[in-house]
């Protein structure tokens, strides 16, 4: 659990040696057997799971996304009509 901007900091740090982990495996998976490069991605990819979820817990990023959730999706809402109505237009040229 995070209970420091320092320990988001070197959670963040982490989060990012994981990745440049995975890029690594990925790239030898079509040299792998499946079932060891699953082996070897599975517990990469939780972790990096689990520390962005620590991450976001410390910054609230749940709670906050609860708060908009109504604007975001009246923005979705209105992007879709917009859409639909680009589409309609092309369609009658």
């Amino acid at each position: 659990m995070i209970t420091t901007d320092q320990g988001m900091e070197t959670t963040h740090a982490a989060i990012g040696d994981l990745l440049g982990a995975l890029a690594s495996i990925q790239k030898r998976e079509k040299q792998m057997h499946p079932d060891r490069y699953r082996m070897q991605v599975e517990p990469v990819v939780y972790d990096i799971l689990r520390l962005r979820n620590q991450i976001d817990e410390y910054l609230s990023i749940p709670e906050l996304a609860a708060l908009f959730a109504d604007d975001w999706a009246a923005m979705e809402a209105e992007t879709a009509a917009e859409r639909v109505a680009e589409s309609a237009r092309a369609a009658t040229g």
